[in-house]
């Protein structure tokens, strides 16, 4: 843990990692939009029950993309701490 608190270069600052944070945030912010965008037709077209299952499929695949995430980062975290 302490690598990643650490500067990889001499230029790299909590700011440049805020900053990256920041666009990727909003990147993937983007791709839910466009993503909303285009299952909205759609939507407009099901019933009540198939409105239903369309939104526990949106809550699992939002969980599995959070998971993903949350994966990514421990192995980053991992990787940091044993010098990689």
């Amino acid at each position: 843990m302490q690598a990643f608190l650490q500067p990889t270069t001499e230029h790299e600052s909590v700011i440049d990692l805020l900053r990256h944070r920041s666009e990727a945030l909003a990147q993937r912010s983007a791709e839910l939009k466009r993503l909303a965008d285009a299952w909205q037709p759609l939507f407009q077209t099901l019933d009540e029950a198939q409105k239903l299952r369309l939104r526990i499929l949106a809550v699992y695949a939002l969980r599995e993309m959070r998971d993903e995430l949350e994966s990514r980062q421990m192995q980053y975290f991992d990787d940091e701490d044993s010098g990689f």
